[in-house]
């Protein structure tokens, strides 16, 4: 017998590259011809860096990646690696990593459009700023107050926009913290991954409907409904819903389950899964609800050891 399970392959298949037609054109331009003359390598090289640093690029900035280009070839690497090395060279730039800000030697008190077209888009998509957007950006019009609530507008609309109501509560409420410390399995045989799951996406819903729906931000403390799928009603008690998946359910005022406060992963974040801990439960609702963090012990108090 093992001490850790483990898992052997027989065989593994895949097949690839799968492109689709808008995968392709995401790539027009960034790949020159083996014969292509230095003027379209460096073109090539410059849609790259732009699209990867969400900006214009200059003939300057561009000149180190070719000169990494003529040096792998003048080694005697084959064309496509070569440039393939330049390519990594861009995405190794703090440009590619960082959402960089500010002009140095310069003192501005406003964000540039192309830096608002970043913001906009890593905070709302997740990803970089799309065509439209982009466009709107280096022709600096996207600081105009009717286009930028049109462009928010649009990706508020956009599919892209479930990673934002996925994401940001997951990191506001601290949600990675659910299933940390499960609960006892003799005391509560019926919890289950699958329960651990429901709990989480609960929250991510009804944060999700409360942004749709545009309600008051007090429905997040107090409401009379909640997201609810088969699995977590009947943990809670409550009728079940008629259809599969979460759906947006009626609470009566003894339900006592309206509020983010009451939802089982709030619950279970803040317990050590055997019972509850006021001072932790403390501690998330004066980060998380209002916002302050609090001070540290003393210093001459010693921490208390864990049983």
């Amino acid at each position: 017998n093992p001490l850790y399970p483990f898992l052997i392959f027989d065989s593994i298949d895949w097949e690839g590259p799968i492109t689709k037609p808008e995968d392709l054109r995401k790539r027009e331009g960034f790949f020159p011809e083996e014969s292509s003359e230095i003027t379209k390598i460096r073109k090539g090289l410059k849609i790259f860096a732009g699209k990867a640093w969400r900006r214009p690029v200059s003939d300057s900035e561009i000149d180190r990646y070719l000169a990494i280009f003529q040096s792998e070839r003048e080694r005697g690497i084959e064309f496509r690696t070569a440039y393939k090395a330049a390519l990594t060279g861009v995405l190794a730039s703090k440009n590619f990593t960082y959402l960089v800000e500010g002009t140095p030697g310069e003192s501005r008190a406003e964000l540039s459009d192309l830096e608002l077209a970043s913001r906009l888009s890593y905070f709302l998509w997740s990803s970089m700023p799309d065509v439209e957007l982009m466009d709107l950006a280096v022709a600096e019009k996207l600081k105009n107050p009717e286009i930028l609530r049109g462009q928010f507008d649009r990706m508020i609309a956009d599919p892209k926009f479930a990673r934002f109501t996925d994401s940001f509560p997951h990191q506001w409420l601290q949600l990675e913290k659910v299933g940390m410390f499960p609960p006892d399995e003799k005391l509560y045989p019926d919890y289950d991954q699958w329960l651990e799951q429901s709990m989480v996406l609960e929250t991510k819903e009804t944060f999700a409907e409360v942004f749709r729906q545009n309600l008051p931000i007090a429905e997040f403390l107090n409401s009379d409904w909640t997201m609810l799928n088969p699995r977590l009603a009947h943990h809670y008690e409550l009728p079940i819903p008629p259809k599969a998946g979460f759906q947006r359910v009626s609470l009566k005022p003894e339900d006592n389950r309206g509020g983010i406060l009451t939802h089982g992963s709030i619950l279970s974040l803040t317990s050590d899964g055997t019972r509850h801990r006021p001072v932790h439960r403390g501690i998330w609702v004066s980060e998380a609800i209002f916002g302050k963090v609090p001070p540290p012990p003393p210093a001459n108090v010693d921490a208390i050891e864990p049983n």
